[in-house]
């Protein structure tokens, strides 16, 4: 299929020192990340709301809703992942339209369980 190899050839590997910053709450959104190896643990305003591991995938929200990253990311363990720049992320759901209804409906779980709920939802919809 043209469009995973052509995503698969545009994932990039990258490894993440235990206790460092993979992204910043607040930061503009330019990168998706899948976990291949290690933990990651998510912070908003300074409290753990999320950890992922091995297969899970992360930062997605900022792309698919143009707003600043919801979280602070920080590897738990030595992280290796790979990531996938934002133009790459955003073209392979604009070819399919199952994938980008799947990616709102993640979108829209990670917003719900959120501190306060609708983080990003107002922003991405200026009458919520």
């Amino acid at each position: 299929m043209p469009v995973l190899d052509n995503l698969g050839a545009r994932l990039a590997p990258v490894t993440f020192a235990a206790g460092e910053v993979i992204m910043s709450e607040g930061d503009h959104g330019d990168q998706y990340v899948l976990i291949v190896d290690g933990v990651v643990t998510f912070t908003q305003l300074g409290a753990v709301v999320n950890v992922l591991e091995r297969g899970d995938s992360f930062g997605e929200i900022a792309l698919v809703r143009d707003i600043p990253r919801t979280a602070t990311a920080v590897a738990t363990t030595p992280v290796v992942a790979r990531t996938l720049d934002r133009e790459a992320f955003l073209a392979a759901l604009g070819c399919d339209v199952r994938a980008r209804v799947r990616a709102d409906a993640v979108v829209d779980e990670r917003l719900a369980r959120a501190p306060g709920g609708d983080l990003g939802r107002a922003a991405a919809d200026p009458d919520a």
